[in-house]
């Protein structure tokens, strides 16, 4: 959730993810983000892509920005068997990603 309540200038905000270094699950990646207006939609990342770039109108008080994480399930690239993400899962293993924000005022 991004609050802009105290902010009186439109504001350009881009989003990066990445799986963290604390992440016990190889085989776990980024695969979209959704925007305000977009709960339903995802915006898929595609050829490398590793952020998202959106702007908030002076008007808004918030948005929510979601991120969506997978397991690489393709047997051509994942890391672990899906026995193994299964096995890591139950045994309390973190899936963690880190995520950054950048902030930039929109001057009229």
């Amino acid at each position: 959730m991004i609050d802009t309540s105290e902010v009186n200038l439109a504001v350009r905000y881009t989003v990066t993810a990445t799986s963290s270094t604390n992440n016990d699950i190889a085989d776990l990646k980024i695969v979209g983000y959704s925007f305000p207006g977009q709960q339903n939609y995802i915006s898929y990342l595609t050829n490398g892509q590793t952020s998202v770039q959106s702007s908030i109108a002076p008007t808004v008080n918030s948005v929510t920005v979601r991120i969506y994480v997978a397991w690489d399930d393709d047997t051509a690239t994942q890391n672990l068997t899906d026995a193994q993400d299964t096995q890591i899962a139950l045994n309390s293993g973190n899936a963690e990603v880190d995520v950054n924000v950048l902030f930039e005022q929109l001057v009229n």
